[in-house]
């Protein structure tokens, strides 16, 4: 009986140790899976972050555009004059004299 007994706590500590084992290796991988996907959320956070400055940029270009049109619309001459000044556009029958600064 006593042989039996000391066979089965061997084979229990054998098993509880490969448990053991088996435990740590599953804890360590699981560690290292959240370990990379919280880099990846982290960078993905920061790729958000840039994306909405891009859009936020981008939609007060687009107010200044709109209201640059509508003050186009509003004051006869101002698309004339930004033509000549920013394009260097003539009209027809025009002659472009350029003097050296």
């Amino acid at each position: 009986m006593r042989r039996f007994f000391s066979a089965t706590w061997r084979t229990i500590k054998g098993l509880s140790l490969t448990l053991l084992v088996c435990a740590l290796l599953v804890a360590t991988a699981y560690a290292f899976v959240v370990e990379g996907e919280q880099r990846q959320i982290s960078a993905m956070a920061d790729r958000l972050d840039r994306l909405q400055r891009d859009v936020e940029r981008a939609r007060q270009k687009n107010r200044h555009l709109k209201a640059l049109i509508v003050r186009m619309q509003k004051t006869h001459g101002l698309a004339e004059k930004i033509a000549r000044e920013d394009s260097g556009l003539i009209k027809e029958g025009e002659i472009l004299y350029i003097f050296p600064h």
